[in-house]
């Protein structure tokens, strides 16, 4: 029979368990949706309509929308938040940084990931190609398909790099998957991409972001001049 002393011994050392974290429950899930493309750029993020929806007081809210704002994906508006505006400069800019990193990603990806799992990509890939004909769906598909891939890479630190750019990234993809043209144009390049995965052909899948990221710069700029 064990001894009860060694007994309580072991209960008391046992680690404390804390309570969860209702910030970051609040951070994850709006960052997810926000990044999903789930929300446009009428949308105006309050304290008191999260706080609701969550069933949370409005402190954890308030932390939380203060840091997405620290990650770029929200700003401050006269009356809560909102998502952040870009200049066609700064979209300029950040895809220059982009056309540096992701092609590279996206190669190493394939020659480090198995052809069966590369396989499961590219299927994956074609089935949210399918919501292509809705620009919300597509919205959010195009978001899901983007966290699938840079998943697979290993180097974390480059994934890290690329992602501190989510604020340009959802920018740019509101700005232009809404368009019927581009949407075609971009489902249709990522069904290329689809193809070029399940082949592990990492050459033509880094070729192929480099096309989409630089056509993706390109409709921007032509339909942020059209709606000047």
């Amino acid at each position: 029979m064990r001894d009860p002393y060694l007994r309580g011994i072991e209960i008391m050392t046992k680690p404390i368990v804390r309570a969860v974290d209702l910030r970051q429950q609040v951070y994850e899930n709006l960052r997810g949706r926000i990044t999903s493309g789930e929300f446009d750029d009428s949308t105006r993020f309050y304290e008191r309509t999260f706080a609701d929806e969550f069933g949370v007081s409005r402190t954890p809210v308030r932390e939380a929308l203060a840091m997405l704002e620290q990650d770029g994906l929200l700003s401050q508006a006269a009356r809560g938040y909102r998502l952040p505006r870009m200049s066609r400069q700064q979209v300029i800019d950040v895809t220059e940084i982009r056309l540096l990193l992701e092609p590279h990603a996206i190669g190493s990806m394939v020659r480090e990931t198995k052809p069966a799992k590369l396989a499961k990509i590219a299927a994956l890939i074609r089935k949210e190609v399918e919501a292509s004909r809705d620009s919300d769906a597509y919205i959010a598909a195009h978001g899901r398909m983007r966290e699938v891939i840079l998943n697979e890479v290993k180097n974390r630190s480059l994934v890290d790099a690329i992602q501190q750019y989510e604020d340009s990234i959802h920018f740019v993809r509101i700005s232009t998957l809404g368009r019927p043209g581009w949407r075609r144009m971009s489902a249709d390049g990522m069904l290329d991409l689809a193809d070029a995965l399940e082949a592990g052909d990492d050459h033509r899948a880094a070729e192929l972001q480099l096309t989409l990221l630089t056509k993706a710069r390109d409709s921007f700029l032509e339909f942020s001049e059209t709606d000047a």
